[in-house]
């Protein structure tokens, strides 16, 4: 399993990342060509030429992160060298062969998941049944403005010495004294003239002991010590010659822009390198002029050792001194060879070296790769790299599975080629730019997900999986469907008006849409009991209870004239006894029920960012107080949202996403692209649920399906363990009377993996059709699912289905 490196940020600070990692590598090939110059000219060449090598290598270095933006582009690199790729930069994704795969399970496992589901106290929970997934490497995630506060600190760090030379050469100015006439000034200017200075640089006495040096760009200054006056003169003529030498060579520039240079290349150990190379060059390159101007080079050698035994050296990194130890045993060795190269450089020498290194810098800083792709759009791939989406070599949008996941695909404007619905839209920005996007979704799970839905003829419903350790969205089915192909290169009127006189409306993307959730809900006044503290209250069902003067009655009350007696908490989800929950939510209050709804989730989007998901419907009690369908206000309203009823809505992936969080104690924020990380929305347990509340809830789920007075039964399954609540929510459908069976659940049900809601409209109980359906969904991930194939759209249909076999 291969390692993905994710880099992460906004497009500002990816551009800056992207050009620093650009200059990096280009810069130490340049650094690289210099170094294996210097090395090959070595004694053939002067010591002015190969500084002129290391000053051409280290400006074009530090020219390369501007350049990088001004400079036009050539992309002819391979596709593989492509950086670009803001605000996601890096992303070294496995190969599309597909990895190892669960037999249990027979989905591949999450390799994004960061965040591990929250442990849970040991209980009277169901036998494991499924394998635990073996443990996978984390993806390693770096924020770009980490990588950009390390590089810009530390080289402020490198810049520091510098900026405190420059302060320290300041305050020794101000105490040294001036010299503007007299003979040692004569002197100066005689020897600045015959290098051909252009006026004297300022000279300064500073003491005794000082070393001689110069510095300064806009204003040379050479110090010497205060009996230099007093020198012989062939000393005095020596020192004078080599530090002259380093301002008529503008040496203290060169020197500024290597310390520049190796800030802003400070990883690059080449730099350094350079840096050095440079100092020990200039060095040389100033000796060989004292040698060309008449100093033997045994007195040379033997000035320059005085001088240094005498004089104090402080390190000052803006400034060039004649007799630095550092270096100076090597530095008299050169001088006493006979046979080196001690040539001057010339201008033609400048102009070759200068113009070389145009058109090896000018060209490497314009490299870019080449689009992998040029001018196609990227691809949608699901999690185990079959490709959902892709552009065919006539520059059409190509669907190579037909309808399957049609809505969470979606499709393109066919005269603009931008998405419209689902990651098409999502993802529009990558897309356009030729980068493939990783969808979580898996194309067998939801190719077995609608073969299930359309073999039970359901003519209007929907179906979620997720991924309980990290929210990834494993099939997202809604039916009826329509097929993106049907829409390139463009859609033909007679297709076009058979999808748009369908009655059961095939563009809806169902999974978005909100319905009222029905008995599922309870679970969360259910929920909102354990908070406030009434996890083991008991309530008496009559069949019945009265509200504000009106009966409000339970499921079997009004089916079957009984009633559920004495009930604790666990027996009231295993049985979905209204009139429990009718109870709980009066001594709760609306306050309290309307918060922990919005806690976990419902009356909000779930941040899952596809276009025209709606928010549902979270009563609060301002909602409360309002006449609604001849009710009384407040606790009779407060009643039908504890059941699912009245006001209340919600969307399948709401629901699907509650029921991860019921079954893993964490609720995430559901996700399409699988190179982007996990976010947490609640930890139930960080929140202040107690663990023995909420595996107390999820027994009575397991007990739900498995035990003989639970309303889910059809759910049980042989092949894996399901923890579910079953509903059936009275509704209108075109102005009759009709039911919406829903189904939530989980499974394996001891270690929760996979969350599912199914809902489906004019439909009989949730027990007979939402849960045998939920059920034969969840058995596919317990099988070795095969391939998926095309599939043509669902038609849909508006008839009433009473069960599901």
């Amino acid at each position: 399993m291969n390692p993905r490196l994710i880099l992460v940020g906004t497009a500002a600070t990816g551009a800056a990342v992207v050009a620093m990692v650009d200059a990096a590598a280009k810069a130490g090939l340049l650094l690289a060509a210099a170094a294996l110059v210097v090395w090959i000219a070595g004694k053939r060449t002067s010591a002015s030429t190969r500084h002129l090598v290391w000053l051409c290598a280290l400006t074009g270095s530090l020219l390369l992160p501007l350049s990088f933006r001004l400079l036009p582009q050539w992309h002819i690199l391979p596709a593989w060298m492509c950086w670009e790729e803001a605000p996601r930069l890096f992303s070294a994704r496995p190969a599309h062969t597909p990895e190892p795969v669960d037999p249990a399970i027979g989905l591949e496992p999450s390799t994004t998941s960061e965040i591990q589901a929250a442990p849970v106290a040991a209980s009277p929970a169901p036998p494991r049944t499924a394998k635990p997934l073996p443990p996978l490497p984390r993806p390693i995630r770096v924020k770009a403005r980490w990588i950009l506060t390390l590089w810009a600190s530390v080289a402020a760090l490198c810049l520091l010495p510098i900026a405190a030379s420059v302060f320290k050469l300041r305050r020794l100015s101000v105490r040294s004294k001036t010299v503007a006439s007299g003979p040692l000034f004569d002197a100066v200017s005689g020897v600045a003239g015959e290098l051909g200075l252009k006026r004297p640089p300022r000279l300064l006495l500073g003491g005794a002991s000082v070393m001689p040096m110069v510095w300064g760009l806009f204003r040379p200054t050479l110090l010497l010590p205060d009996d230099a006056a007093d020198w012989p003169s062939r000393r005095l003529r020596t020192v004078l010659l080599h530090e002259l030498c380093h301002l008529r060579r503008r040496d203290p520039l060169a020197l500024l822009l290597a310390h520049l240079a190796v800030a802003v290349h400070w990883f690059n150990p080449l730099a350094w390198l350079a840096l050095s190379g440079i100092r020990r060059e200039q060095e040389l390159a100033c000796d060989d002029c004292v040698l060309r101007h008449g100093i033997p080079s045994s007195g040379y050698a033997e000035e320059i050792l005085s001088i240094s035994a005498c004089q104090t050296v402080s390190h000052h990194p803006a400034a060039l001194a004649m007799a630095r130890p550092a270096g100076l045993e090597s530095r008299i060795t050169t001088i006493l060879e006979p046979n080196r190269n001690r040539r001057a450089i010339t201008r033609r020498i400048v102009a070759v070296a200068t113009g070389t290194a145009l058109l090896v810098g000018l060209p490497l800083a314009m490299l870019r790769a080449a689009p992998a792709e040029p001018n196609k759009r990227g691809r949608l791939l699901d999690r185990n790299g079959l490709v959902l989406a892709d552009t065919a070599p006539d520059g059409n949008r190509r669907y190579p599975y037909g309808a399957l996941a049609a809505h969470p695909i979606g499709y393109l404007k066919p005269s603009a080629k931008q998405g419209i619905l689902g990651a098409e839209l999502l993802f529009e920005k990558p897309l356009q730019q030729g980068r493939d996007v990783n969808l979580t979704l898996d194309a067998k799970l939801q190719h077995h997900a609608e073969t299930v839905f359309r073999n039970a003829n359901i003519g209007r419903g929907a179906v979620v999986v997720l991924d309980c350790a990290d929210g990834e969205l494993l099939a997202s089915v809604s039916v009826p469907s329509f097929d993106p192909n049907d829409f390139v290169p463009g859609i033909s009127k007679e297709k076009w008006k058979t999808y748009h006189d369908n009655p059961a409306y095939p563009f809806a993307n169902r999974t978005l849409a909100s319905q009222p959730p029905g008995s599922p809900f309870k679970l969360v006044t259910a929920l909102a009991a354990c908070r406030a503290g009434n996890a083991a209250d008991h309530h008496t069902c009559d069949g019945f209870v009265t509200i504000a003067d009106r009966k409000f009655y339970c499921w079997i009350g009004a089916a079957e004239r009984g009633s559920h007696g004495d009930l604790s908490l666990h027996d009231a989800v295993t049985r979905s006894c209204n009139a429990y929950f009718y109870l709980a939510a009066k001594k709760i209050g609306p306050e309290k029920l309307a918060e922990t709804g919005t806690m976990v989730g419902f009356g909000q989007p779930t941040g899952i960012g596809l276009t025209g998901e709606s928010a549902g419907i979270m009563p609060s009690p301002e909602n409360l107080k309002a006449r609604t369908s001849g009710l009384p206000a407040g606790s009779a309203q407060n009643a039908l949202t504890a059941i699912g009823q009245g006001t209340t809505q919600a969307t399948p992936l709401q629901l699907a996403s509650f029921a991860a969080g019921l079954g893993s104690g964490r609720i995430f924020v559901p996700r399409l692209d699988r190179d982007s990380p996990p976010r947490l929305r609640l930890d139930l347990v960080e929140a202040g649920w107690k663990t023995e509340d909420l595996e107390m809830i999820r027994l009575a789920l397991f007990d739900n399906v498995r035990g003989p007075d639970g309303t889910a039964k059809r759910a049980q399954s042989s092949l894996t363990e399901i923890a579910g609540a079953s509903g059936t929510c009275q509704t209108m459908d075109r102005g009759k009377q009709s039911h919406i069976a829903t189904f939530i659940g989980y499974a394996p049900a001891s270690a929760p993996r996979y969350a599912i809601a199914v809902v489906v409209e004019n439909a009989g109980s949730g027990g007979k059709v939402a849960a045998p359906l939920a059920r034969m969904i969840l058995e596919g991930l317990a099988e070795n699912l095969p391939p998926p194939t095309s599939l043509p759209p669902a038609k849909g249909n508006l008839d009433r289905i009473e069960s599901v076999e």
